[in-house]
């Protein structure tokens, strides 16, 4: 986890904004980015930090986005890389094997 992102945060929530603070739990296989990786998710869509990019973080904004939406506190979520998400969002498919 990044210092400067948790800084960013600190300073958007004393500031009363709000977003959600995406966390990469456990990975398992490959995939780009190690367990710590983090990520902000403001109302708009708009990121800092990054959980790996691709369908796994667009769909995690997406969730992120809900959840503002509705309120919600937390959530947990898990993603399979190995045949892509959904084909919607990821027509070729991340076959990354996390």
């Amino acid at each position: 986890m990044q210092i400067s992102l948790i800084k960013k945060i600190i300073d958007e929530v004393k500031a009363g904004r709000r977003g959600v603070f995406c966390l990469l739990v456990e990975r398992l296989g490959s995939i780009p980015r190690s367990s710590g990786a983090s990520m902000w998710v403001y109302p708009d869509g708009k990121t800092e930090g990054s959980i790996g990019g691709g369908p796994m973080e667009y769909e995690c904004i997406k969730e992120a986005i809900d959840m503002l939406d509705k309120n919600d506190k937390t959530r947990v979520r898990a993603f399979d890389l190995g045949g892509g998400l959904n084909e919607d969002t990821c027509p070729e498919n991340a076959v990354c094997g996390g």
